[in-house]
């Protein structure tokens, strides 16, 4: 038997459909896309020395994506690289790379006719996905260990940080909602080994929205360190038998430092708060472990030896 709603009733319902409405047109709008035409993405690659007497060594690739393009009925976005930043990124100084689009929250790349997913930020905690690593040729399974909120330059954006389902060669950075990850804008997976690959800045309409090397955003690690005037890090004794210390520039302070074994799992996560601070070994076996030491504008990394 139906019967007829009451005027409080109908006000009840139609409040309800609004706010409804409402929240789903707040999260389409809260949502920050990657692929946009106005973006500029820097990362660099640095190759530590395996020798002390050697030095370091870095390159320096841009991305920015300009264009259209429509393949099997699908539109895209076009990707390019240069080696540096430049004002005037356009077709003739630069390299066609990838078709790339986003739809949904998600970032896919066009390799050899196959779309491959490289972001997902619909994901959930503990969420897996399939992503697809163009270092490494082929898609790894990655689950969703934890989902924090940043703000940067006045936006709040979610971060994914992720474990591997499965014996994964490398190590995972995290992504970062409407830039890409901390690794640049097409990859978060590369290979254990003696380097390091950051993304040194990101901007939209020339102006700087996230980095690590503050405004040198067009050059290497090594030498924004140097051009920033700050004092070199050690970390010593290397290799040692007991625990190590780490001397670091007062203006560095306060700084964290991370450890991890050779399969990448994190071991020891400090504060460094003093400028020559003492980090145990203890309950730690023999081998090669890395470590690295950041801090907002600034990020080192190497590679430390215990021996018996």
């Amino acid at each position: 038997m139906s019967r007829t709603l009451i005027p409080h009733e109908i006000r009840t319902i139609i409040f309800i459909l609004i706010f409804a409405n409402i929240s789903v047109i707040t999260s389409a709008q809260d949502a920050l896309p990657i692929v946009k035409e106005n973006a500029i993405w820097n990362v660099s690659n640095v190759n530590f020395a395996l020798n002390p007497w050697d030095d370091d060594t870095f390159s320096t690739t841009s991305y920015r994506i300009f264009g259209d393009t429509v393949i099997n009925l699908t539109e895209y976005k076009k990707l390019w690289t240069v080696n540096c930043f430049d004002d005037y990124f356009i077709e003739e100084n630069s390299e066609f790379y990838l078709p790339i689009r986003e739809s949904e929250q998600k970032v896919y790349l066009l390799i050899d006719g196959d779309e491959k997913c490289i972001y997902d930020f619909t994901l959930g905690l503990n969420d897996t996905v399939e992503h697809y690593s163009l270092y490494f040729g082929q898609s790894f399974e990655l689950i969703v260990e934890s989902i924090d909120t940043v703000i940067i330059n006045d936006v709040s954006r979610k971060v994914y940080s992720f474990t591997a389902s499965s014996s994964l060669p490398g190590w995972i950075k995290p992504w970062i909602e409407g830039i890409g990850s901390e690794a640049g804008l097409i990859e978060c997976i590369y290979p254990y080994g003696n380097f390091e690959v950051y993304l040194n800045c990101y901007k939209e309409d020339n102006e700087i929205v996230y980095s690590l090397m503050g405004d040198n955003c067009c050059i290497g690690l090594i030498n924004a360190l140097n051009n920033n005037n700050v004092g070199n890090i050690d970390l010593f004794p290397n290799p040692t038998s007991t625990d190590f210390y780490i001397d670091i520039p007062i203006e560095l302070l306060p700084a964290d430092f991370h450890l991890y074994s050779a399969d990448g799992k994190l071991l020891l996560k400090e504060e460094i708060n003093q400028t020559r601070q003492q980090i145990s070994t203890e309950n730690l076996p023999p081998g090669t472990y890395s470590y690295s030491i950041k801090r907002t504008n600034y990020c080192e990394s190497g590679k430390i030896i215990l021996i018996q």
